[in-house]
């Protein structure tokens, strides 16, 4: 299966926490790439908030997401922070450049997955979750929900995974969404066998 994970980042929690699940599909033999979504302000937000300069420019080494990169895979990975309670305009933008393909429902049958992230339990990402599967529906793609049960003890909402950075953003992923990541994929594989 080709699995292309879209990610925007600023932060680099987003972008750790997707290239988490990027590695537990390579983990299982899955063909996954990471592409970054643009953002032309990106090293600005870096600079001026003192964020991870060096983890910033190891996700800059990646190949900057089109909508035309979205056609040759077979699963789609949506991972946006999450800005008041929805997805960031630079992953609406990449939604939106999509909609060429709408009328002739070249992304539909296509299978998708979320991931966000937020500073708090206040600041929506279910929300986020949400609205990324709500244009995959708009676009015939099939979301893959998140069981209840899919790490026991873990609490994970059915729209995807989700983690909470600190109002600072500086709680990194970690072991908890390691496994989590490495679950999600035994899950979406299974899911789409």
């Amino acid at each position: 299966m080709k699995i292309g994970l879209f990610v925007h980042s600023v932060s680099g929690n987003t972008y750790l926490l997707t290239r988490m699940l990027k590695t537990a599909f390579q983990d299982l033999g899955e063909d996954a790439t990471l592409f970054r979504v643009s953002d032309p302000d990106g090293q600005a937000l870096v600079d001026e908030f003192n964020l991870d300069a060096a983890l910033y420019s190891e996700y800059l080494q990646l190949p900057e997401a089109t909508a035309d990169d979205l056609i040759p895979c077979d699963h789609l990975v949506f991972a946006s922070p999450t800005y008041f309670g929805n997805v960031s305009a630079e992953m609406k933008t990449l939604f939106d450049a999509a909609a060429i393909f709408w009328t002739e429902a070249m992304l539909a049958g296509k299978t998708c997955s979320a991931l966000s992230t937020a500073g708090t339990s206040e600041g929506g990402a279910d929300q986020a979750l949400k609205a990324i599967h709500t244009f995959a529906q708009h676009m015939g793609i099939i979301s893959i929900p998140v069981p209840c049960n899919l790490v026991p003890g873990m609490d994970l909402p059915p729209y995807g995974l989700k983690h909470y950075t600190g109002a600072d953003g500086s709680i990194r992923p970690g072991n908890a969404q390691a496994i989590q990541t490495s679950a999600l994929a035994k899950w979406i594989v299974k899911q789409t066998r």
